[in-house]
């Protein structure tokens, strides 16, 4: 299951605190699905206005690498937006597996993006140390990126959105894609929507243990019985097979 945007209406979103503010590591995970190309929208982003912490959107021709129907995701940090651009024709109307990540010590530093399990080569990059500058960034918009101005959203389908407080390996990412959200990756594991649990658009992202997580305050900890509640019956499964 997924829930569907229509490109004018209004994002899913959470109010929270300093998103991020502070951290060494940072990961998002979401699958998605675009019904066109060539566009700048996005799925995800946490500022209603200025740079995102962790915003991912399609950028329909790259402003630092130059590249054609790219996806661009960054970071705000050293009083900078850390962004980088995919390799071209990234952009598709397939379903897409993307992760982008930073970590001072597991990445060295680098600004990543993964599609489809495979490490991306970028074609505008960024290298930083220290932590995130998250200052500011009090919400956080799940169908809407940094180019989309009020009343537009992102024109597609989002499965799920995972935040993590770290980098994540390749072999996890890899296991992420090749079992298609019904893994068990809860270390760093911050935040987790999907599905049906979207509640739907210009709604508020519920709290509740029905929601099936929301992991606040972000330094929670994930008890055994929280973690087989994650990932009850991943939709992810039978979505890749059926799109």
């Amino acid at each position: 299951m997924s829930f569907s945007f229509s490109g004018t209406n209004d994002p899913i979103m959470r109010t929270v605190t300093n998103y991020a503010d502070g951290w060494t590591g940072y990961a998002i995970v979401s699958w998605i699905k675009s019904n066109i190309i060539n566009t700048n929208k996005g799925w995800f982003r946490t500022h209603d206005n200025g740079d995102a912490v962790g915003g991912m959107r399609y950028d329909s021709t790259g402003a630092s690498g130059g590249g054609d129907d790219v996806i661009k995701w960054g970071l705000y940090a050293n009083d900078a937006q850390q962004t980088v651009e995919s390799s071209a024709l990234a952009q598709t109307t397939n379903l897409q597996f993307l992760v982008g990540q930073w970590d001072s010590i597991g990445t060295g530093g680098d600004v990543e993006l993964w599609i489809d399990g495979v490490k991306d080569v970028l074609t505008s990059t960024k290298n930083f140390t220290g932590t995130i500058d998250g200052t500011g960034h009090n919400q956080l918009c799940i169908g809407r990126g940094s180019k989309d101005d009020a009343g537009e959203s992102w024109n597609g389908d989002v499965y799920e959105v995972r935040i993590y407080n770290r980098s994540l390996s390749k072999a996890e990412i890899e296991t992420m894609y090749t079992l298609c959200g019904a893994d068990k990756i809860f270390h760093g594991l911050q935040a987790h929507w999907y599905g049906s649990y979207l509640a739907g658009p210009g709604t508020t992202i519920p709290t509740t243990a029905a929601f099936i997580k929301d992991l606040s305050p972000y330094n929670c900890d994930l008890t055994a019985d929280a973690a087989n509640v994650l990932v009850a019956e991943s939709p992810l499964r039978r979505s890749k097979v059926l799109v």
